[in-house]
């Protein structure tokens, strides 16, 4: 997601439109549709040209920069696929604190998403100066159970927000 943005400029979650489904804004093109065509190997050439009334920017601005924590299992990634993620280890940032590790991914990241269940308590983090999403827990199996919910999630969550969610 564009950094400049929030979710609220790109998506709509109402109960009249889908049932409350996140939509494209100004739309009835569902959010789940562009990650669904992305993670089936269609282009976004292709996700474009079925859904005309969604922009290129459109598409773009709802795929994020994502940060994962060495405590959250690197193979979820496959789970965001569609966004562009990195690992502390890929960035050479194994082993920081807190406080400058959060500072630094702000720089290039739009969302970090931890399992560690005691940052919450380490330091402040509905001042972070990036969007955190924190999973109840680090086990893989539980965390591909929840897969739709934590798309969604990452895809709602706005900068600097702090999201804890809890996997099935």
């Amino acid at each position: 997601m564009c950094p400049s943005m929030d979710s609220t400029d790109l998506i709509t979650i109402d109960p009249a439109i889908l049932g409350g489904t996140p939509v494209f804004k100004g739309t009835r093109v569902p959010l789940k549709t562009l990650f669904e065509y992305l993670e089936n190997d269609y282009t976004l050439e292709q996700f474009l040209e079925c859904f005309p009334s969604i922009t290129r920017e459109m598409a773009r601005n709802v795929l994020m920069r994502i940060l994962l924590d060495e405590c959250v299992p690197w193979p979820m990634r496959g789970l965001l696929a569609v966004h562009d993620c990195a690992s502390l280890q890929q960035q050479g940032w194994s082993g920081k604190q807190n406080d400058e590790l959060l500072r630094r991914a702000a720089e290039q990241f739009d969302l970090f998403v931890t399992a560690d269940q005691g940052s919450q308590y380490q330091q402040n983090l509905t001042d972070a100066p990036i969007a955190i999403l924190e999973l109840s827990t680090n086990d893989i199996r539980r965390i591909r159970v929840s897969a739709p919910a934590i798309a969604l999630a990452a895809a709602t969550i706005q900068p600097r927000e702090y999201v804890k969610l809890m996997v099935n």
